[in-house]
């Protein structure tokens, strides 16, 4: 009977368990993001579907593999460098450029963390990342955009003035200051 009661505890402990990584795996696998485990040998032992999707390569690809077997040499040693250094400080932020198939160098913040070993297990090294690509390509085009607004107006002889209604300051361009005489980099505040 006691057999019976023991063999019935550790099924439903085994059920309990496998139900508990199924949630896992769904959650991580709807996370607007890459996150992955590496071993303390470097090697993937988890990885979810949006980091199959950007390193290009299925799980059977990843798991198992270092990232010299997976990515150039240069993005594997910056990839292998960065796990060093969240193993020593315990986690690493930071920004990361991976090159897709889609041709474009994408830019991720990465953040890379300590998983302390449980019982002899060596400790492994966790990451996510999330792609900001968009965002510096944003943040590119608006750049690019005023700064050929910028020589539009000096070349067309245009002063243009921004007014801070927080602060009532009003600042004015290089061109405004020659046009009205003023003193070029002064701040003008009106009340």
């Amino acid at each position: 009977a006691r057999q019976a009661a023991d063999f019935i505890e550790r099924t439903r402990t085994e059920q309990a368990l496998r139900a508990s990584e199924q949630r896992f795996a769904a959650f991580m696998d709807h996370l607007p993001g890459a996150a992955w485990i590496k071993n303390s040998e470097g090697r993937y032992v988890y990885a979810n579907r949006e980091t199959e999707r950007i390193f290009s390569r299925t799980l059977s690809e990843l798991l198992g593999k270092r990232d010299d077997e997976i990515f150039p040499p240069d993005t594997a040693r910056l990839f292998c460098e960065n796990d060093r250094q969240a193993l020593k400080k315990g986690s690493l932020r930071t920004t990361e450029v991976l090159h897709q198939d889609d041709g474009i160098a994408h830019h991720s913040i990465v953040q890379k963390f300590l998983l302390p070993g449980m019982g002899s297990d060596a400790p492994c090294v966790g990451g996510v990342a999330f792609d900001i690509t968009d965002r510096i390509l944003g943040e590119e085009e608006l750049r690019q955009s005023e700064e050929r607004l910028r020589l539009a107006q000096h070349y067309a002889r245009i002063g243009v003035w921004d007014w801070f209604p927080q602060t009532g300051e009003m600042r004015f361009t290089a061109e405004l200051h020659r046009i009205y005489g003023l003193n070029p980099g002064t701040v003008h505040t009106y009340q």
